[in-house]
């Protein structure tokens, strides 16, 4: 909810991701995450905060996380521009190495 309230705060979208990037790591979450527009609340960080390489780090390693757990959840997140997005951050951040990492991710979860 913070992140949706605090969209334009890049820290809030920062951190958010990286507390939902520890959560995900736990695949009982993924189906709230998706459910409650987790999806489309990272890929919306990550889309008005395209030059924060923390936000790009972190909700690639969400959406990769999400994305490589099932089917279904590779499909919403495939079908909201995630390659796209993915793409972007890893041309903009082409020195930052979490970002290249993660961005392959969920490059390789999507495809």
């Amino acid at each position: 909810a913070a992140m949706r309230r605090h969209g334009l705060n890049a820290k809030v979208q920062e951190y958010g991701a990286g507390i939902l990037s520890g959560l995900c790591l736990d695949p009982q979450i993924h189906a709230e995450f998706v459910n409650e527009e987790g999806v489309s609340t990272v890929v919306a960080a990550m889309m008005v905060h395209p030059y924060q390489p923390g936000v790009q780090a972190f909700g690639c390693d969400v959406l990769a996380s999400v994305a490589s757990s099932d089917a279904s959840y590779k499909q919403v997140i495939a079908d909201s521009n995630t390659q796209m997005i993915a793409k972007d951050a890893m041309t903009r951040h082409k020195k930052h190495k979490g970002v290249q990492n993660r961005a392959s991710a969920v490059l390789r979860a999507i495809s």
